[in-house]
């Protein structure tokens, strides 16, 4: 009997021991996922809406959990503040130009606060700094973009469906053209055209690169045009020359044209002398006088030559030139 009571009694003792280590089993994993037995700090964000957040819901920094929500408390702003204890040892990587958002774990998954951004030049979060919190949508803002598009789907739907009614019964451009024969046979025709002008434009290619073969064709007169400097110096001063020329041409032009007008001007010299009859006939006789004296000293100097006086030094000057001419 007595020994029967002690197997219960150690029964009762090894059950009451495996039950106490269960629960400190337990106590130990709930403190390390709650961050009770590591030190931390505190600090704050307020949201217009958390979405459903509770204290205990855990905090993420760059897909690490670093802390916990420490309290849900509605503020004297509108607005929603909530404390959050963060890991000392995480602190280090979490500057105070972070920013907060609700998020969840998972798909469908409890409500979490993520901590994102920040810059290695602000200093590190301390205890008690706020960080800005940043809107994230809700699933009623995603209900309602849904539903807004939704109703856009809808009405693009229906002006297809007006669209493709209205082309159908051959109404418009495209129904005109799916429905009239003639503008598909113009358009067959712009194509032909187009079709035409592409092979012209192959032919213009190919004989642009043909030309340009042979200017690159060393010893030909285009690629010594393009290539030698000399040529091209030459033809340079040739250039000059000829502006120079024709600048010459036009002073010869303005001079004769200032001939002209004083031909044409009856009160100049040249201009009385063409258009004056008087001074024409008197210039005639002038000349007839000039040639009938020329005439009269022709003899008048023969004579002086058979002239006794003078017959000696005639015939000395003929025989001083006939021994020139030898």
């Amino acid at each position: 009997m007595k020994s029967s009571k002690n197997k219960k009694a150690v029964i009762v003792g090894l059950f009451s021991i495996v039950g106490i280590a269960i629960f400190l089993v337990g106590v130990f994993a709930l403190g390390g996922q709650h961050s009770l037995f590591v030190t931390t700090i505190t600090v704050k964000a307020s949201f217009t809406d958390v979405n459903g957040l509770t204290a205990g819901n855990n905090v993420w920094f760059e897909g690490v959990k670093v802390g916990t929500v420490k309290s849900v408390s509605l503020s004297g702003k509108p607005g929603v503040e909530i404390q959050m204890n963060i890991g000392k040892k995480s602190c280090q990587y979490i500057h105070n130009d972070a920013k907060a958002k609700i998020g969840s774990d998972g798909l469908i998954g409890n409500r979490i606060v993520i901590i994102m951004g920040g810059t290695a030049d602000s200093p590190v979060i301390k205890d008690g700094d706020i960080i800005e919190a940043e809107k994230a949508l809700t699933t009623d803002d995603l209900v309602n973009t849904l539903q807004k598009n939704n109703l856009n789907l809808l009405d693009i739907t229906g002006d297809l469906k007006t669209i493709s009614r209205r082309i159908a019964n051959g109404e418009g451009t495209i129904g005109k053209l799916l429905k009239d024969e003639s503008l598909v046979s113009n358009l067959q025709s712009v194509v032909d055209i187009v079709k035409q002008a592409s092979v012209n434009t192959r032919q213009i290619t190919s004989n642009l690169e043909s030309y340009s073969s042979k200017l690159e064709a060393k010893g030909s007169f285009a690629n010594d045009l393009v290539t030698d400097t000399i040529i091209f110096s030459k033809l340079r001063e040739t250039v000059i020359h000829i502006r120079e020329i024709s600048k010459t041409i036009a002073v010869v032009a303005a001079d004769l044209q200032t001939a002209g007008e004083n031909i044409n001007d009856s009160s100049k010299p040249i201009g009385a002398l063409i258009h004056d009859r008087e001074a024409a006939d008197n210039l005639k006789t002038i000349l007839k006088n000039l040639a009938s004296g020329s005439h009269k000293l022709d003899e008048d100097l023969e004579a002086l030559q058979h002239n006794f006086l003078l017959r000696g030094f005639f015939r000395k000057k003929e025989k001083e030139e006939a021994k020139a001419k030898k």
